[in-house]
């Protein structure tokens, strides 16, 4: 008896992994968050911000929701933590202009939980009036008023008791789990044939897409990081073939609060954005989402490689691990043709029958093979300066290769690799003679020179150190490196939340939980990697994994340098470049890890990624 149940264990390991990984998901998504709405009238447009604590804690950001308020909507609501762990909440119902907002009815709900409701002038009266406000007052049939003159009023509820349980509605939530597990079921029966060489991976890219998409059209402009200087830059070239000179007046609004314009750096995104802008001019779309679309294209493009590439499919495993990485295919930045072109670059290395390894094995090669894989070396150093990690890191993949896994190199690639290694450099060569004939040789001058006319005063180079924003050269203000990476400054805990999951300007994500989740599942995956490299690997596997972890180390030590001696951004897109390179390393070790463990901690990390990216980036009121 006990045989046979471990035999359909085995058998349906699989659905029970993926049960597992979905109830996780459920509860966090669906039974461990609470949600507010908010029935109001204001007399400005502005934002309202809510913030929970538990017992003997402080607010937080991470803490923290908001939605915009409009003269001409009546609703918003947003997600909260678990009504379970909270004891008090920070109310901001506008922002720093001074006005009045009416709220009629504020409603939190959660499955478990009875509803919660503050309609009467005994329910508002339980929140305590904070700072900057000037008058609250209650009238029946109308509602509760909530008047600033200086703007940023806050209210507290303190002692707060959630309501009592409601254990028909969690039954309600027990059977839709059961209907989804059932449709779970269905789908991994249909999937069974798919599970060989990871064939669902085209699948599940092409959903992610789809996403993106749906990202890219449905956002307002300039929601997300840095997007309107990106835009700005972009539209440039919708109209102009050449780059501009760094003082033109026609590039006066790509200039940033830091006095910088993306358009004096050497990337080709955003050459390559504006034309593709340029060209899809008649399909009557605004200009922003024509520049996010390229991106989106960019993606669709890894889904074709995914579809006849098993190398491909493995290569683009870590993507799918966290949602950072698709949101960046969702609107306009140079961010995502930078993680783009690595990854074809990393495909190269990967692919057994890729353009490269035919190459280097000798096989006869065109003209046209050598000039793309020379167009490639070229676009990868014309791209954002933090992937250039990837660099080294191919080289040493290669010297590994050819030292350990018994590859030759044949002496008849010679020349082809040359030619091609030549076309990069004649690449990057135009590009930089282009630049000089625009804007000569002092360029560097100049652009200093524009910093200091165009920055705001506390990024300006003149302005002293005490009068710079406090995140500039905190290494000169006396910042020692153990505070910032320790509690005070926390670069490590805001590059890891930001790695898994930050949206618009860094300011709308999951709940603690879901970040803990994910930190969680990803060390653990992190360690079975390395464990199993370690163990079952040869010479080879495990130089491999070194190298990994070197080029990865050497890149989180960049990015603590930069924000300790120049600006202080500790954002988890800038670690992105690890994903190619995590991935390459995959494609080459798969056969050491046991199948059924790899592709759990796949499915759970791509589920919390799929949630994250479906009710919080794509039903976010801020973005």
């Amino acid at each position: 008896m006990l045989l046979s149940f471990l035999s359909l264990l085995r058998r349906q390991a699989g659905l029970i992994a993926l049960l597992l990984g979905s109830a996780l998901v459920y509860h966090h998504f669906f039974l461990s968050r609470a949600y507010v709405e908010f029935d109001y009238t204001t007399d400005h447009d502005t934002a309202l911000q809510m913030a929970w604590a538990g017992t003997g804690e402080q607010f937080s950001r991470s803490c923290m929701a908001a939605a915009p308020l409009t003269i001409n909507t009546t609703r918003a609501g947003f997600f909260l933590g678990s009504l379970s762990s909270m004891r008090s909440f920070r109310l901001n119902p506008m922002g720093k202009a001074s006005g009045a907002v009416i709220f009629r009815r504020i409603t939190v709900t959660q499955p478990g939980w009875k509803p919660l409701v503050f309609a009467t002038q005994a329910d508002f009266a339980r929140f305590r009036a904070g700072n900057n406000v000037s008058s609250l007052s209650f009238i029946e049939g109308w509602g509760w008023t909530v008047s600033s003159e200086t703007g940023n009023p806050d209210l507290y509820l303190d002692h707060f008791e959630p309501p009592p349980r409601d254990f028909v509605s969690l039954a309600k939530e027990l059977g839709r789990f059961l209907l989804l597990a059932l449709l779970l079921h269905t789908v991994l029966k249909g999937f069974a044939p798919l599970v060989p060489d990871f064939r669902y991976i085209p699948l599940l890219l092409f959903g992610v897409t789809l996403l993106a998409a749906v990202l890219a059209v449905k956002t307002n402009s300039g929601s997300h990081p840095d997007e309107l200087v990106h835009e700005t830059a972009a539209a440039y070239y919708e109209q102009h073939w050449l780059m501009p000179a760094a003082e033109s007046p026609e590039i006066a609004a790509t200039y940033s609060g830091y006095g910088v314009s993306r358009l004096n750096s050497r990337e080709i995104a955003y050459f390559l954005i504006g034309k593709f802008s340029w060209l899809t001019e008649s399909f009557q779309l605004p200009s922003f989402q024509r520049q996010r679309l390229f991106n989106v294209m960019l993606l669709a493009c890894l889904v074709l490689l995914t579809v006849k590439s098993a190398a491909a499919r493995l290569l683009l495993l870590p993507f799918l691990m966290t949602p950072q990485g698709w949101y960046l295919f969702g609107y306009c930045n140079s961010d995502a043709f930078a993680l783009f072109i690595t990854l074809l670059a990393a495909y190269q290395l990967a692919e057994p029958e890729s353009l490269l390894n035919r190459l280097l094995a000798g096989q006869p090669a065109g003209w046209m093979t050598v000039v793309r894989l020379g167009l490639l070396a070229g676009l990868l150093l014309l791209i954002k300066k933090n992937f250039y990690i990837f660099i080294p890191f191919a080289g040493l993949f290669l010297l590994i290769e050819f030292a350990f896994r018994q590859r030759t190199f044949s002496r008849t690639a010679l020349r082809p690799v040359a030619v091609a290694v030549g076309i990069g450099i004649a690449i990057i060569s135009i590009r930089a003679g282009l630049d000089v004939h625009v804007n000569g040789w002092n360029k560097a001058a100049k652009i200093q020179q524009l910093k200091e006319e165009k920055a705001e005063h506390a990024y300006k180079p003149s302005t002293e150190l005490a009068h710079k924003h406090p995140h500039l050269y905190m290494k000169e203000r006396g910042v020692r490196l153990k505070e910032l990476l320790g509690e005070k400054y926390r670069w490590g805990g805001h590059i890891i939340r930001s790695f898994y999951g930050v949206y618009g300007q860094m300011s709308v994500a999951a709940s603690k939980s879901y970040f803990d989740l994910m930190i969680c599942c990803g060390w653990l995956f992190l360690a079975f990697v390395c464990l199993t490299v370690l163990l079952r690997g040869g010479w080879s596997e495990r130089l491999l994994l070194l190298n990994l972890i070197c080029c990865g180390l050497a890149l989180i030590g960049g990015g603590i340098w930069a924000s300790w001696t120049k600006d202080f951004q500790p954002q988890g897109r800038y670690m992105l470049p690890v994903l190619p390179m995590l991935g390459l390393v995959l494609s080459r070790t798969a056969p050491l890890f046991q199948p059924l463990l790899l592709r759990s901690f796949f499915t759970l990390m791509f589920l919390l990624s799929l949630g994250s990216f479906l009710f919080i980036a794509l039903t976010s009121p801020a973005l």
